[in-house]
This record gives structure tokens, C-alpha cells and sequence, in this order.
């Protein structure tokens, strides 16, 4: 608890207090929510506190299909803690956003771009074909490094995090939702969108600025990564939604590859 407190940076007076949570300080914040790094005060265990839009039933049972699964660590989600007030989400602490290592050391390595795309392909498949849901607003904000100790090289133990917008894989959407830059053109167009397809795209958009530092899709990205990394992003981000990738095919494609560096 002290060595996480002093990585953290924690000061000793809370900023808020949420029932037993002691709330300290703002990690980030996106366009609908803002997550503190927070205390439990009676485990001493440091957690995440997300606010979010108040959760229906349906929400909390989508939620329960991630957190029940025994294998959660292995695949890659963070597991929700427990809602409080239905106002806030607490998660498990880990460490630094991908937004936050692309911004701060580059562009990632061949190497590195493939661990990532290994892990969250496994993620989303399982998510999929396990959980029979899908993420919803997939971002360079909702990876997260699985510990502060990965940081900034360690892709292979990411996290997938930010599960409030989670779906069935097939239900189709008709209004827009996301992060704007990630999502596909169809959500971007308002036209209605399936959320498998809608991940995938954003998928191929969140591997795209690993790989090459930019948020948008242009000829000129081609030359910045290498020619796996281009047909990866290719297959996920087809226009048409219907001739996007499976992840199963993607993790082939990348584990051939990764086998040969």
C-alpha cells in the first residue's frame, strides 16, 4: 500500500469521500466522465472510481457475465469492484492509459503494436464469443497498462477497461455513440451499426495510432508501420462491415508474424 501510494503520488487529504471510498485525486477525464484514484478505507486497497450515467438492471447484468467468468484476468477486462450511489464505478487500479504512452514515448514498436493486438483480440473474442457482448466505445483512453511496473513497454498484459456502454455483440444501434475519431463510418455517418462491427473498426483506428502515432486513417500511415501492421488495420477498418476480420483471424495473423521477430 505505501509503495503504490508514493508511485501514485497520493496526498494525505481526500479530496471527497464516496460511503467507505476516500477519493484523492483526478486521473483522467473524458468528454461523459472523469476517474479518480481513490482508497477503500476498509480494505486499504487502492481502486479506480469512474463516474458514469446511472446503470439500469440491464447494465449490471452485463457487467456480472465479465466479472463472473473465472478467466477475467486471463482475458483481459478489468473487473468492476462495485457500484456506488449508481453515480459512480469502482474498478481495479492499474496503471497508465495507451493514450498517455503514445503521447509521451511515440509511436510503439512492430514488436510492441503486435502484443497489443494479441491481447485485445483475445479480449474482444472472448467478450464475444463467451460474454456475447461487445465493448461499444473502444479508445486509445480504455487500454490501460495492466501495472504502473508495465509501463511504458509491456503490451502483453493491457487491460480493457470503461464498461458502461457495453451490448449484446449483434444488437444494432441506431444513434450515434463513442469516441468520435475510433468509431466507425457508419456511427459517424448516424446510420445504424452493429456493435461487433462498430468495435471492430475502432479496433483497427486504436492499433492505427499505436502503430503510427496519428488518430486518422490516410495513404501516408502506410509507410509509418510494417506491412503485418497495414494488413491488419486494413481488414478491420473495411467500409463495409460485413468484410470486417474476425479477431480470431487477426490473432493468427499477428502470431505468425510476432513468431518471426
Amino acid at each position: 500500500m505505501d509503495i503504490l501510494a508514493s508511485q501514485y503520488q497520493i496526498n494525505t487529504k481526500p479530496m471527497f469521500r464516496l460511503d467507505n471510498i476516500n477519493v484523492f485525486k483526478l486521473l483522467g477525464a473524458g468528454s461523459f466522465s472523469q476517474v479518480y484514484l481513490a482508497q477503500n478505507t476498509q480494505t486499504n486497497q487502492l481502486v479506480a472510481i469512474r463516474s458514469i450515467k446511472k446503470f439500469n438492471q440491464q447494465n449490471i447484468e452485463y457487467l456480472n457475465r465479465i466479472k463472473k467468468k473465472d478467466k477475467i484476468d486471463k482475458f483481459g477486462c478489468s473487473k468492476m469492484l462495485g457500484l456506488i450511489n449508481n453515480k459512480y464505478m469502482a474498478m481495479q487500479l492499474h496503471g497508465p492509459s495507451l493514450l498517455k504512452r503514445i503521447e509521451e514515448c511515440g509511436p510503439l514498436s512492430e514488436k510492441e503494436t503486435l502484443q497489443f493486438v494479441i491481447r485485445t483480440a483475445t479480449t474482444l473474442d472472448w467478450l464475444q464469443n463467451v460474454c456475447k457482448l461487445a465493448h461499444g466505445d473502444l479508445s486509445p483512453m480504455n487500454f490501460v497498462f495492466d501495472t504502473i511496473d508495465d509501463y511504458p513497454h509491456n503490451l502483453s498484459n493491457v487491460r480493457l477497461i470503461d464498461f458502461d456502454s457495453l451490448k449484446p455483440w449483434d444488437y444494432v444501434e441506431e444513434k450515434s455513440f463513442g469516441t468520435f475519431v475510433c468509431a466507425s463510418p457508419e456511427n459517424n455517418e448516424g446510420k445504424p451499426y452493429q456493435y461487433r462491427a462498430n468495435d471492430a473498426f475502432a479496433f483497427g483506428k486504436v492499433i492505427n495510432f499505436c502503430a503510427t502515432g496519428r488518430r486518422n486513417l490516410t495513404s501516408q500511415n502506410k509507410g509509418l508501420c510494417s506491412e503485418t501492421i497495414s494488413k491488419i488495420i486494413g481488414f478491420l477498418t473495411a467500409y463495409n462491415p460485413e468484410k470486417r476480420a474476425s479477431y480470431r483471424i487477426i490473432i493468427n495473423i499477428a502470431s505468425n508474424r510476432i513468431n518471426e521477430i
